[in-house]
């Protein structure tokens, strides 16, 4: 069985290296680009059947918000 952290982790920094993009994207680092996502709910304490119900509130790509739906 996989780890909640090993999925991240393979979504996320992992996923630079599978674009060929390990120099943009990945890890919050300075130069890289700021994409991120604010999630309805905790990730690492939902019970396991809650995880498919986890939706994004907001989400920045580049350092621009393409995605808000006004709970923040």
């Amino acid at each position: 069985k996989i780890s909640r952290q090993e999925v991240l982790k393979l979504y996320t920094a992992s996923n630079g290296w599978f674009l060929r993009e390990e120099d943009k994207l990945g890890t919050i680092e300075t130069g890289k680009l700021a994409d991120l996502a604010v999630l309805s709910d905790d990730y690492f304490t939902v019970p396991d059947e809650s995880l498919k119900k986890i939706r994004s509130v907001m989400t920045v790509v580049a350092g621009n918000i393409v995605h808000n739906s006004g709970i923040l």
